[in-house]
């Protein structure tokens, strides 16, 4: 069980198997300090999460100002970026398909392709959530 911190400042607990993007050190312990006393100590119970999907926690707001405002931030950067790639990134299927075998590819060599970059290095954690969200939504991936 995993908790997340959303950008409407709910604390969401989740099973590992849903995470299915990341970015490992997104913020530091010390940016976590302010809402740690309004998290959970313990998960809730199975049947709960079984029932309910997620259990949200209210942190208050000026407690989660700081990491409000960097996912919100985050977000706003990754709406810029699926706009400037909206063309290719609508035709990442065509991009990446091929008409005589199977393609396999992570996210990274995914976006390389079609957001036309040269280096991993290239890649933003913006721009790699932003394929990431594209090929979610889009049949065949």
């Amino acid at each position: 069980m995993s908790q997340l911190y959303t950008m409407q400042g709910k604390c969401v607990h989740v099973e590992h198997r849903e995470i299915r993007f990341t970015i490992p050190g997104f913020s530091s312990p010390r940016e976590l300090d302010p809402i740690r006393p309004f998290l959970p100590s313990k998960p809730p119970e199975p049947l709960a999460v079984e029932t309910l999907q997620t259990i949200q926690d209210d942190v208050p707001r000026e407690a989660g100002a700081t990491l409000i405002s960097k996912l919100q931030s985050f977000d706003q950067s990754t709406n810029l970026i699926l706009r400037e790639y909206a063309g290719r990134l609508g035709q990442v299927y065509e991009i990446m398909a091929s008409p005589s075998e199977v393609v396999y590819a992570s996210l990274q060599e995914i976006a390389l392709k079609v957001l036309q970059k040269s280096y991993p290095t290239d890649l933003t954690h913006e721009m790699l959530w932003a394929v990431h969200k594209t090929l979610n939504r889009e049949p065949g991936f």
